[in-house]
């Protein structure tokens, strides 16, 4: 993305009040103009994080990060020596991390041992994040889908329990499984926020609910006739993911009031068993 464009975006998300951006697609920290997108984001208000998996990370761009971001995303990869090094380099700049797990019907092996008896690295995270394995991309692995795991009600109830050894946290496309699959608060958890509470920019300025849907739909067009605002509030897309979650696509589930019919765009994300 142009940083020009960056600006824009930055300047009509601080009028809406914007509380954050999460700055991804890849390894954002090697955007020519990083340091300054950082700044920038700062200056309005808005507190930037970003994901990564370390490379490129400068002197520069850590003292940056340190001054102006909530926190960082680690990307976990096996073998994990990456992942060890880039913790090991953003812990000593004193910046907050928390690690990004993709859970799937082969990972989720990991993900049980680790939350037993965490490596030595992650042990000074902020928390281990899990987030879905979609059937999206380059090559999608159906066999990988997390709902193809015998071992569901086994991580979800280690994770949500006090047993655990590890701060946890899910993306919006796990909570079907929290909500069913636990005892968790519900007021703990909260369904999908797509269209809701956040919205995704691509770097061609194309705008919509969910970045999983920016290769499965035409978004909308922020350009100088429309504006950030005009598409959160008049935008049909929008509209069409806020009536999907208040609509009885899961008839009468007992989660459907807090689980909200589940994923709007991949059916076979959701891990409430029920469906």
């Amino acid at each position: 993305m142009a940083l020009a464009d960056y600006k824009k975006i930055i300047d009509q998300a601080a009028e809406m009040a914007t509380f954050q951006v999460a700055l991804g697609g890849g390894n954002p920290n090697q955007h020519p103009d990083f340091v300054e997108i950082l700044q920038y984001t700062a200056s309005k208000g808005i507190v930037p994080n970003y994901t990564t998996n370390g490379r490129g990370l400068s002197s520069e761009i850590l003292e940056a990060t340190r001054k102006h971001c909530g926190a960082v995303a680690v990307s976990a990869y096996a073998p994990y020596n990456e992942t060890e090094e880039t913790i090991c380099t953003l812990a000593s700049s004193g910046i907050k991390i928390n690690v990004h797990f993709i859970l799937d019907a082969e990972s989720i092996d990991t993900a049980i041992a680790w939350l037993k008896e965490p490596p030595s690295f992650v042990r000074s995270i902020n928390a281990i994040i899990f987030l879905n394995y979609k059937p999206s991309g380059r090559k999608v692995f159906e066999k990988k889908m997390l709902r193809n795991s015998d071992r569901l009600d086994e991580f979800f109830e280690l994770a949500t329990s006090s047993r655990r050894k590890l701060k946890v946290g899910f993306d919006a496309c796990c909570v079907s499984g929290v909500f069913a699959r636990t005892n968790a608060n519900p007021t703990m958890v909260d369904a999908c926020d797509a269209g809701r509470f956040s919205m995704y920019v691509s770097e061609d300025l194309s705008v919509h609910p969910c970045s999983f849907q920016s290769g499965l739909a035409d978004g909308d067009q922020l350009n100088e006739r429309t504006s950030l605002l005009e598409i959160w509030t008049k935008s049909k897309n929008m509209s069409s993911f806020r009536s999907y979650f208040a609509s009885e696509r899961c008839g009468g589930c007992a989660h459907r009031s807090s689980c909200m019919n589940g994923c709007p765009l991949f059916d076979d994300l959701v891990v409430c068993g029920n469906r």
